[in-house]
């Protein structure tokens, strides 16, 4: 099969061909093509390895190919790829360590890779990254330190991680940051003490988090924070101090937290304050 003669194609869509197991290696000769849909293909096992000479590649949809096991290493050459969506590709194990040579990439969606474990140290390359979602990748354990070099990233979403046990030391490099959605990370007992550096940081979502016990110290740092939601966090047992400090906050919500016994003296300083629960 060959689609050599296409060099004109702009925009690929095979979506929905449930049982197209492959893609031609010919597909690499496709240097106009633009954007590929390759979603809800659900019987695709694998990316042929040509496909890394798309250079003019912008956008590629993998939503829903619940067979696919890898990417190839040749996905590190898409120089001009800024969207990749790999939502409920159920049976991902891994990316390739290329995947951080894609400098043009802006958003990058994981939501439902229940298998994928881990992800390769090269991420923290991906300087242009403004959203990463990893909603639902439940066997996910850890993040890299390198996710600390995310300079443009705004948007992190690690809701139901449920093994994910801490975030590294590095998020706090996050500058960036404006949203992070940690509700039913079932297992995070702790956030790093250098989470009051997000000083960009809007919202912060720890609903579900039932075995988070204690807040950072400095909390009170977060200047541009609006929204907590502490929604369920059962073994929450107190509030630091600094909380007082939150001048833009707007909405907190402590529903169900069980073990919450009292609020500090300096949540009345929250001039701002609308939404209390």
């Amino acid at each position: 099969m060959s689609v050599v003669p296409l060099h004109k194609l702009v925009s690929l869509n095979v979506a929905e061909c449930v049982y197209l197991e492959a893609l031609p290696e010919s597909m690499g000769n496709l240097n106009s093509l633009v954007v590929l849909y390759v979603n809800e293909c659900g019987s695709l096992k694998a990316l042929p390895q040509s496909i890394g000479n798309s250079n003019s590649l912008v956008k590629l949809n993998l939503y829903g190919c619940g067979s696919l096991k890898a990417l190839p290493e040749g996905m590190g050459n898409l120089n001009s790829l800024v969207e990749l969506n790999l939502y409920g590709c159920v049976y991902l194990e891994a990316l390739p360590k290329s995947m951080g040579n894609l400098n043009s990439l802006v958003e990058l969606n994981l939501n439902g890779c229940v298998y994928l474990e881990a992800l390769p140290k090269s991420m923290g390359n991906l300087n242009s990254l403004v959203e990463l979602d990893l909603s639902s990748c439940g066997s996910l354990k850890a993040l890299p330190k390198s996710m600390g070099n995310l300079n443009s990233l705004v948007e992190l979403n690690l809701n139901g991680c449920v093994y994910l046990e801490a975030l590294p030391k590095s998020m706090g490099n996050l500058n960036s940051l404006v949203e992070l959605d940690l509700s039913s990370c079932g297992s995070l007992k702790a956030l790093p003490k250098s989470m009051d550096n997000l000083n960009s940081l809007v919202e912060l979502n720890l609903n579900g988090c039932v075995y988070l016990e204690a807040l950072p110290k400095s909390m009170g740092n977060l200047n541009s924070l609006v929204e907590l939601n502490l929604n369920g966090c059962v073994y929450l047992e107190a509030l630091p101090k600094s909380m007082g400090n939150l001048n833009c906050l707007v909405q907190l919500d402590l529903r169900g937290c069980k073990s919450l016994e009292a609020l500090p003296k300096s949540i009345g300083n929250l001039k701002n304050l609308k939404v209390f629960k």
